[in-house]
């Protein structure tokens, strides 16, 4: 008995060591068990992009080319005053150029061109000392080198000029005004500078307005014109200035000027004819209707 116990503990010390010794085994193949997993969340569907989004990514894509176009800005209002023979306004030039002179052997008289330039295209004026009003005008279109050369080869369009000066270039329409007044008047002379034609002529107080604008497309004119008078206005007063306003058609407000107190001051007799001016204005120079406008008038003797 003594014996068998012996052998029975010497396997068991021998079947422990034996396990120790032992290289782990492997896990079961079976899946592993995890923890429960959590409820999935509902998905929030972001809303359609508006109309007002979508352009403004349009735009920051392609750049400003895909905006609204702009409708251009309309253009300032120009005007153009004459005052002694000459218009003052936009785009005049500060003065012309002398280009050439010429004495006459015979008579001795000097002839003097004098050159202005309006970008493209120019105006050229002759005048001969002791002379009345230009001698010629000539209009210059570009194309053709220096627009002020002596010899200049290209187009010449001579304008077709009556007694009087060049007085500048208002928009697009030259001006030429008289040289000397007539009753009181002066002649003027308005001609398109696309084709050089004469599109008004008419007569203006020296004195008063003179004014051209051009505003979206269109060249208007005021000034103060003769307004004809067949009666005695300084003798027989309101009785004729209402003979005068029906016969001219004026059914706008115009004061009957103070013609005794001008026939006064100049020691005219009342028995004279009056000069009679109002204020007139045409309202598109491409189709000019003269039309009293009311306002104001003037009155003197008629020289």
């Amino acid at each position: 008995m003594i014996k068998r116990k012996k052998l029975t503990w010497s396997f068991a010390v021998s079947m422990i060591l034996a396990g120790c010794a032992a290289p782990a085994q492997p896990r079961s193949s079976a899946a592993p068990i995890s923890a429960p997993a959590a409820a999935a969340l509902p998905v929030k569907e972001s809303p359609p992009p508006s109309a007002k989004s979508t352009a403004e990514t349009a735009v920051h894509k392609h750049g400003a080319a895909s905006a609204k176009p702009q409708k251009p800005a309309p253009m300032p209002e120009q005007n153009w005053k004459l005052k002694t023979g000459k218009l003052s306004g936009p785009g005049i030039p500060a003065g012309g150029k002398v280009i050439s002179t010429f004495i006459n052997p015979k008579n001795g008289a000097v002839s003097t061109d004098t050159c202005y330039t309006y970008g493209d295209f120019a105006v050229v004026e002759s005048r001969t000392k002791g002379e009345i009003g230009a001698g010629e005008v000539t209009l210059r279109r570009k194309g053709a080198g220096n627009l002020c050369a002596v010899e200049y080869k290209g187009e010449n369009v001579e304008i077709k000029i009556g007694e009087g000066y060049f007085a500048g270039v208002a928009g697009d329409y030259l001006l030429m005004d008289g040289a000397e007044a007539a009753d009181g008047v002066l002649d003027f002379q308005l001609f398109a500078i696309e084709t050089g034609k004469e599109v008004l002529k008419a007569q203006h107080h020296p004195d008063e307005e003179f004014t051209l604008t051009r505003k979206d497309g269109k060249t208007s004119l005021v000034y103060y014109a003769r307004l004809p008078v067949k009666c005695e206005l300084a003798l027989e007063e309101q009785v004729c200035w209402k003979k005068v306003l029906e016969a001219n058609q004026i059914k706008k407000p115009l004061p009957m000027p103070d013609c005794t107190a001008a026939f006064k001051k100049t020691g005219t007799s009342s028995f004279e004819s009056a000069l009679v001016t109002a204020r007139v204005r045409i309202g598109d120079l491409k189709s000019p209707k003269p039309e009293f406008t009311g306002g104001r008038a003037t009155c003197q003797p008629a020289l």
